[in-house]
């Protein structure tokens, strides 16, 4: 009698060869074993396609699609469309997970009749140091659109006065979703290379057509900072890309949520992020002082973020915060270089 799979568990492959194994044995070293693996082969270009085949062979419950390089985010789409678990969970293949991750998540979403639950997790530096990442202290639960709202808004950005950007992690790996209501409203991620957080964009979606969603104190997901990570790496045409997903968060909050107050948020996600990459790019030194100053003038003088900045009160924000856009804003660019 063929097993009913409870969860199907989805990992994007590419270029993690170092990392695919200890992803993998805490996978399969999980407690709940109604699961089916979903490995997507995204065009790596290293040994990962043969290992991928290696597992799908030793173990019936893997599975292997082998596809062009597109990106993270539809290499999470072809997994959901071949995917037949009650729910589905995303799990980035140079990370891992806990024994216990996949049962305790399911456990609460199924006894509760939840379409998602979330959990706490640790971040992994680059030296092996782990931290636990505490969102919530207590278990809760949330139903009804004005209150997942509230959520989706502290996923977006945080209130002034918090020093953190957010409130809750947009990335879709440390909960599950369920899978009947992704297929039933054909939520799909975008691509990357078009929208930079395509996480927040399927969040957007998934949680406006959610009836109910949990949370549990537990720390279950690791996250593992590398030297790849796109996150903590400058790049010109960055900053072009935030305006455009701050555009775009803008178009979708108005039409699913016109009723709740998402103006600072958005707002306060796209600072947060245009401060790290001009941070980064100040650790990492990869401009001159000419082309960093240009950059920096190319930011202060786009009028789209020009309007993001006056209506900000970036004032309320942390004291260094809101040095560094006060800096921004009066356009004393010399001393915003110096500024970690």
């Amino acid at each position: 009698m063929q097993m009913s799979i409870k969860v199907s568990i989805i990992v994007p492959i590419y270029k993690v060869e170092k990392y695919i194994h200890r992803c993998m044995e805490s996978i399969l070293n999980q407690t709940l074993k109604e699961t089916e693996i979903i490995l997507v082969d995204d065009g790596s270009p290293d040994n990962c396609p043969k290992i991928c085949d290696e597992y799908a062979q030793k173990y019936e419950r893997v599975r292997v699609i082998h596809k062009k390089n597109e990106g993270l985010g539809f290499a999470r789409n072809s997994g959901i469309q071949i995917a037949t678990g009650e729910y589905v969970t995303f799990i980035d293949s140079d990370d891992y997970v806990s024994e216990t991750m996949i049962e305790e998540l399911y456990e609460v979403a199924s006894n509760k009749k939840l379409n998602a639950v979330y959990s706490n997790y640790y971040r992994v530096s680059k030296q092996g140091g782990i931290v636990k990442v505490t969102e919530t202290d207590c278990d809760f639960i949330l139903s009804g659109k004005e209150n997942i709202g509230d959520f989706l808004l502290n996923m977006i950005g945080s209130p002034s006065a918090i020093s953190a950007d957010r409130k809750y992690s947009m990335s879709v790996w440390h909960a599950i979703y369920s899978l009947s209501l992704i297929q039933e409203k054909e939520i799909l991620f975008p691509s990357e290379k078009e929208m930079i957080s395509e996480d927040l964009i399927f969040h957007i979606h998934f949680l406006a057509n959610s009836l109910n969603i949990g949370y549990i104190n537990r720390h279950h997901y690791y996250y593992c900072e590398n030297e790849d990570s796109l996150s903590n790496t400058f790049r010109r045409d960055r900053f072009e890309r935030y305006i455009a997903l701050h555009k775009e968060v803008c178009r979708l909050l108005l039409i699913n949520y016109p009723n709740l107050e998402w103006q600072n948020s958005i707002d306060r996600c796209i600072l947060g992020y245009t401060r790290s990459n001009i941070i980064n790019e100040g650790i990492q030194n990869s401009l001159n002082r000419k082309e960093n100053i240009e950059y920096l003038k190319n930011i202060r003088e786009n009028k789209y973020f020009d309007g993001i900045l006056k209506r900000y009160p970036y004032f309320k924000l942390p004291l260094k915060y809101a040095i560094f856009f006060f800096l921004l804003d009066y356009r004393l660019l010399r001393i915003i270089r110096f500024f970690q």
